[in-house]
């Protein structure tokens, strides 16, 4: 007799993970053996037994498999075309047992969409699949109609699915009821409020930019998915938004072109911010343009240089630079300071670039209004609660991602956080001097004439990366979390100290930051609660004012000593695993040395131009 309760599984289902996501629970398993079956050896992800007398297969027997549970596996296995539940006999416990397996389809698999995944992009699709039934019958059935429901929702998605990868608790049902209740925007509210009409043609405007780039995305994502695997515990879609960055940027001229001949770049009382997403969903499709996503990609492969350490970066955007946090009511003409961040719905339709509005308080989210930075932040997954992945292990990925954005995004940049994950249980070193401070400021600060036309550093003189309690946040301890739960946080260095400027290269100044933190790990100047070392601290802020105050050209000598600091921290790099070649660092360290003279030079100069340097006590 088939003993319906019970399944024998192998290949993707055999994982627990992947089982538990796609039942809800973790059914009671042991080692079994199918009889008169080979499971066929593919070099794709959708791995299946085909009968052969005489041939075994080992798996597992599970155990408690409802009417429910079998019928969303049913679906997930396309059970009658991709997949066909048969009755199998198993050797399970001892004993002989009768009961079902999924037998495979060689023709369908060998067409199938999936038949190049990896399971779980499988396991993901599935979820996908699954929810997109409760977006049908919320939005309408067409693919368009559908396209306009992911991306209205597609934060809420994403939170979703990750709950459900954590906790089998959030079946598919559960899901499709939090999607079914999600709330959507609307454009009513303006028809009482005069003064956000003012900005809300601006507002519309980027919201149809970042809709487009969105669905550029998911596009990039289907089609050349091989060509962007993600890299393991990176955030899976920074490539594929570099693509789609580059992309429009290569053509922002029929971008805009575009925007302004469907209407996106007005507000219209007689249409609602439904209509603004479902014509931007249209435009994005209009403009995709497969072969030159596949040059851009092919750029991006010849340029890669990955390594082992995560990075990451968080963009600030403002026209008011750093008196976006207190600006006066319509100081900014663009978007008030983005004041209307969450009237308009933004926080849901950055959510890949881990946009938010950032007031400096502390607070990591507020649904209310206030007057802050646009700050993009790759590979956050959740505003609240701080949850975020690195971007990446490449340098060259990563500083194109920057300066992509900073193009792309169409507000005036400010300023640019860059992270590298802490070493684990390596202590830190205290810094004899503020020299090599000095030659990161070189790469990366803002140097340049004041009003009164004396030289300084701009983002320390200027009081702008101290924290809510005065510290001088050159470089600080912190610590990310991926997921909710109890996994413990990863420690990242922090630093701040970069001006975001347009079209500028980073990756000297990352390639710097990389080999000097591995060669030293020096002790970050404060941490979450505050100086990490008192006296270290004083003596570095000191240093640090005083040269911002009147910079002055660094010794030859101490960027000869950074260079082969920095070289000998790539070299450690590469001897622990997977590090840049020697061609690489070579090739870096020359883009280090040649930026590290230029910026002297370029103190040289501007202090001839400027006044004479003012006195550093008091300036």
């Amino acid at each position: 007799m088939i003993q319906t309760d019970k399944l024998f599984i192998h290949g993707t289902l055999a994982t627990p993970r992947h089982l538990r996501l796609l039942t809800g629970f973790e059914p009671p398993r042991q080692p079994a053996l199918l009889r008169d079956f080979r499971r066929v050896p593919t070099p794709h992800a959708l791995p299946h037994i085909l009968p052969e007398p005489g041939a075994t297969t080992e798996g597992y027997l599970i155990e408690g498999i409802d009417v429910e549970v079998l019928a969303r596996l049913d679906r997930y296995e396309e059970n009658g075309s991709l997949y066909e539940r048969r009755p199998v006999v198993v050797r399970a416990g001892g004993e002989w047992v009768q009961t079902h397996a999924y037998v495979g389809s060689p023709t369908a698999i060998g067409a199938h969409p999936c038949r190049d995944f990896e399971p779980e992009d499988r396991v993901e699709r599935h979820l996908l699949a699954e929810m997109e039934s409760t977006l049908a019958r919320r939005f309408g059935s067409t693919e368009n109609d559908i396209r306009l429901g992911r991306e209205l929702l597609g934060d809420t998605i994403a939170e979703l699915s990750r709950k459900h990868w954590i906790d089998p608790r959030w079946s598919p049902r559960a899901l499709g009821r939090a999607l079914q209740h999600a709330p959507l925007p609307s454009l009513a509210w303006l028809r009482e409020d005069a003064h956000a009409r003012r900005f809300a043609s601006a507002y519309l405007r980027l919201i149809a930019r970042i809709v487009i780039l969105n669905q550029v995305e998911e596009r990039v994502r289907r089609d050349f998915r091989q060509a962007l695997r993600p890299q393991v515990s990176c955030y899976p879609r920074t490539e594929s938004l570099l693509a789609a960055l580059a992309f429009l940027n290569a053509r922002a001229e029929a971008l805009e072109a575009a925007l302004a001949g469907a209407g996106l770049r007005v507000y219209r009382a007689d249409h609602d911010y439904v209509d603004t997403v479902r014509q931007a969903i249209l435009l994005a499709d209009a403009l995709y343009d497969p072969s030159l996503v596949a040059e851009i990609i092919a750029r991006m492969g010849i340029n890669r240089r990955p390594g082992s350490t995560p990075l990451g970066a968080e963009l600030e955007f403002s026209p008011l630079g750093a008196r976006a946090i207190r600006s006066r009511r319509g100081a900014d003409p663009q978007l008030d300071g983005l004041y209307y961040f969450h009237d308009f719905d933004l926080a849901r339709r950055l959510w890949k670039l881990g946009g938010y509005r950032d007031d400096h308080t502390g607070v990591t989210f507020d649904a209310g209004r206030t007057r802050g930075f646009l700050e993009i932040a790759f590979g956050r997954l959740q505003v609240e609660g701080d949850l975020s992945q690195p971007a990446t292990t490449d340098l060259w990925i990563l500083s194109e991602l920057i300066r992509e954005t900073v193009e792309f995004i169409g507000i005036p940049p400010h300023s640019l956080h860059l992270s590298l994950q802490a070493e684990e249980g390596r202590p830190f070193t205290r810094l004899p001097g503020p020299e090599f401070l000095f030659c990161l400021l070189l790469l990366g600060g803002d140097l340049g004439l004041d009003s009164a036309g004396i030289l300084r550093e701009k983002r320390i003189h200027g009081g702008e990366i101290r924290t809510r309690r005065g510290e001088l946040a050159f470089s600080r301890w912190n610590a990310h979390r991926a997921v909710e739960g109890s996994q413990p946080p990863v420690p990242v260095i922090e630093f701040t100290f970069p001006r975001l400027v347009a079209g500028r290269h980073y990756d000297p100044l990352l390639f710097a930051l990389k080999g000097f933190q591995r060669a030293l790990n020096p002790l970050p100047l404060v941490g979450p609660n505050g100086p990490l070392d008192r006296r270290y601290y004083r003596q570095m802020e000191q240093a640090l004012l005083q040269w911002a105050a009147a910079p002055t050209p660094v010794d030859e000598g101490i960027i000869t000593e950074f260079i082969h600091l920095v070289a000998r921290g790539l070299r450690m790099e590469r001897e622990a695993g997977h590090g840049h070649s020697p061609g690489e660092c070579a090739d870096g360290l020359i883009r280090v040395e040649a930026a590290l003279r230029e910026r002297n030079e370029e103190i040289r100069r501007l202090s001839s131009q400027g006044l004479a340097c003012a006195p550093t006590q008091g300036a």
